[in-house]
């Protein structure tokens, strides 16, 4: 009589198995995977944006972030960075369609915090860099600021930042 009542538990509990490896997998591969594929969108995002920057991959930051930005580039950070109208329009909607999902929210977000508008000030940054002494990057002539993805990150101008290829200039390849 055990054996039947125990029977359906264990039927239950394979798919949850394979429900939650493969949403862990799916996490996995969001949150390495390269530029979303938009085209023109993309190429004119990564004109406007990656001719003074890395043009950073839209799912680093959430709509609310975005719209910020967007709406500020007269002052982007004390440069002007204003675009023709329907430029900003487009690369907005780009930014936004491609936004970080509902799903990461909570890692660049605190509760009642202010959207950041600084990728290094989200809680996602902070985290995946904790390790990271800071005088390897910013006292680092090579770096300089947390802020140069590129120069550590090998795939970072394909929008690919796994940690495992990260390359750290004067150190070396990290390895946390």
């Amino acid at each position: 009589m055990k054996q039947s009542l125990n029977q359906p538990i264990i039927h239950l509990m394979i798919p949850l198995l394979f429900l939650s490896t493969s949403v862990l997998g799916d996490d996995e591969r969001e949150h390495h995977r390269s530029y979303p594929q938009q085209g023109a969108a993309l190429e004119q995002y990564k004109q406007e944006c990656g001719s003074c920057h890395l043009a950073y991959p839209p799912r680093f930051l959430g709509k609310a972030s975005w719209n910020q930005i967007m709406l500020s580039l007269g002052n982007h950070f004390g440069e002007s960075a204003e675009l023709e109208p329907n430029e900003q329009q487009e690369i907005l909607h780009f930014l936004t369609q491609n936004s970080s999902s509902r799903r990461w929210y909570p890692f660049w977000k605190k509760k009642g915090e202010e959207a950041p508008i600084r990728i290094t000030k989200t809680r996602s940054f902070r985290h995946e860099h904790d390790e990271i002494p800071r005088h390897l990057v910013v006292n680092n002539p090579k770096i300089g600021s947390l802020s140069q993805c590129e120069r550590c990150h090998t795939g970072a101008s394909e929008g690919s930042f796994n940690e495992h290829q990260v390359h750290i200039p004067g150190f070396g390849r990290w390895d946390d």
